[in-house]
């Protein structure tokens, strides 16, 4: 009886072990199956992109520089022929070891090689893009600085994805014959639109980049104030983010829009504070080398002094005892209204986290010195490159001056703009003044044989200034900021320019150069 329930026991056992086992084959052979399906595809992004940042004309400034990726298969025979265009080869080598297909960037192979499949996508920014410090750059998927965080969401919103697709078996490996399928989301065309000029940002760049270490250069359209370039040395690494961080020279710096010491380009504002308030452009003063005001004394650059100068010749040779006797002829009140109507003393908001610094005015109980010292751009005076070319804008226009403007507005489409609204003007200047100061400017360049802004191809006026600032380098010398604004063409203007160079020579040396070589590429449309 025990034997036979013994038997019964084990067969039951046994049945049941054989049951479980047949269940936990069939969970797995499901649980295999259902891996194998997943893996019949395998997908690679390749690239993503979003909306674009625009000049004026409808030319992208991102996604413009061409990059490649080879679609790798793992079991290509011919591995040699890819190395020399690969370029990250210890990344390359790991890769091909881990046995799945997979993408590396690579210099375009010159002939089709079998089992890599090379992929042609655009790169957002290259290391060094024009308007760097206007565009500015986004990290995982936000903006960062720049239009690239005043319009992220904007921007973040529309967006394109390049992937490839193989098919592979169960156990990851690329099915023979199978090929890949390239997919292409329609190119995204939406994005924000500027008022820059692709073409004079170039330009506005490589004069930089030939005559600026570290400075600005500001054009705009002195009518409508929008800014058609702006460019700031030195530039950082898109590449090296955190080294530029480290970089001395402040690479990340907005030289355009932040405050230095101005010097003799101030002398414009005087003269129109002056001309407003009844002043004839025809007082003189004899300039001797020095002129002493609540007994402290001035010196003019010129030691032995200019002689006799009207308001013409004193601009023209940038007399600063002239402008300090100049100075004593109008009130505290009226300087500092003109040169504040002029934009000095305010800052500007070019669009959410793009701002201009306010600078530095004098205020209005200042003493005759301080009065002295503010009229030949000197004492706490300080103002910004785009500010200095506000007032020149204004000149130009007819004494008339607006707010300046850096976006038109955003597309969907890239080709039509929503956005925008009219421009509000305010009267800087009374327009007699304005005809004047533009004659002023013309003759201090086209008049002045030692003006390096001369140029036979186009006519430029300009005043430039060597602005001290009390700090010295250990050698003793004192660092100076140098300055030139103008326009041109001279006798029909269409153009407002500030150069600015930091720790430079001096206005003539430093920054004449280069508003005649961005006049000349401009008017000749290089």
């Amino acid at each position: 009886m025990f034997d036979r329930l013994t038997a019964l026991t084990m067969v039951f056992f046994t049945s049941a072990v054989l049951l479980m086992t047949r269940l936990f084959s069939i969970c797995g052979e499901e649980k295999y199956a259902e891996a194998g399906a997943k893996q019949s595809s395998y997908t690679l992004e390749v690239s993503s992109s979003y909306g674009r940042i625009y000049d004026r004309n409808m030319i992208p400034f991102t996604d413009r520089e061409k990059r490649y990726k080879a679609v790798v298969n793992p079991d290509i025979s011919d591995v040699a022929r890819l190395l020399p265009n690969v370029l990250d080869k210890e990344d390359f080598y790991r890769r091909l070891q881990d046995g799945a297909p997979f993408l590396c960037e690579v210099s375009p192979p010159r002939t089709e090689i079998d089992g890599v499949e090379v992929v042609e996508y655009t790169a957002r920014l290259c290391d060094k893009a024009l308007a760097q410090h206007l565009l500015g750059y986004s990290s995982e998927g936000k903006g960062v600085c720049g239009i690239e965080y005043a319009y992220s969401d904007l921007l973040h919103g529309f967006r394109s994805e390049r992937s490839v697709s193989y098919q592979v078996d169960g156990l990851g490996g690329v099915l023979d014959g199978a090929g890949f399928r390239l997919d292409l989301d329609e190119e995204v065309r939406g994005g924000v639109v500027t008022t820059l000029d692709y073409d004079i940002q170039r330009i506005a760049e490589e004069a930089c980049d030939k005559y600026i270490e570290k400075g600005a250069i500001v054009v705009m359209d002195p009518y409508t104030c929008e800014i058609l370039a702006m460019a700031s040395r030195p530039v950082y690494s898109a590449k090296e983010l955190e080294k530029s961080l480290d970089d001395e020279a402040l690479p990340f710096l907005n030289r355009a829009l932040s405050a230095y010491n101005v010097g003799s380009v101030f002398k414009l504002a005087v003269a129109s504070a002056a001309l407003d308030s009844g002043v004839s452009e025809d007082f003189t003063y004899e300039c001797t080398g020095e002129i002493s005001v609540d007994g402290h004394a001035f010196r003019c650059h010129k030691k032995d002094g200019h002689g006799v100068l009207d308001m013409n010749g004193a601009l023209s040779e940038s007399c600063n005892t002239y402008f300090i006797a100049l100075s004593q002829e109008l009130s505290s009140a009226n300087l500092v209204g003109k040169a504040s109507l002029l934009g000095f003393g305010k800052g500007a908001n070019l669009c959410n986290g793009l701002v201009s610094a306010v600078g530095s005015l004098q205020a209005e109980d200042m003493s005759d010195g301080e009065k002295a010292n503010m009229s030949f751009g000197q004492g706490v005076l300080t103002a910004t490159p785009l500010q200095t070319t506000l007032m020149t804008c204004a000149f130009v226009n007819n004494g008339q001056l607006s707010e300046p403007k850096l976006i038109l507005g955003t597309t969907e489409d890239g080709a039509t703009i929503d956005g925008g609204g009219e421009t509000a003007y305010i009267n800087a200047v009374m327009p007699e003044t304005a005809e004047k100061i533009r004659k002023f400017m013309t003759a201090a360049v086209n008049d002045n044989d030692s003006s390096l802004a001369r140029s036979e191809l186009v006519s430029v006026a300009g005043k430039t200034s060597t602005a001290q600032t009390g700090r010295y380098h250990d050698d003793g010398s004192e660092i100076l900021m140098a300055w030139i604004t103008g326009f041109f063409p001279a006798d029909k203007p269409m153009y407002a320019v500030t150069v600015f160079s930091e720790d430079a020579v001096g206005g003539n040396v430093s920054c004449a150069p280069a508003l005649k070589e961005l006049a000349e590429k401009i008017i000749a449309g290089e």
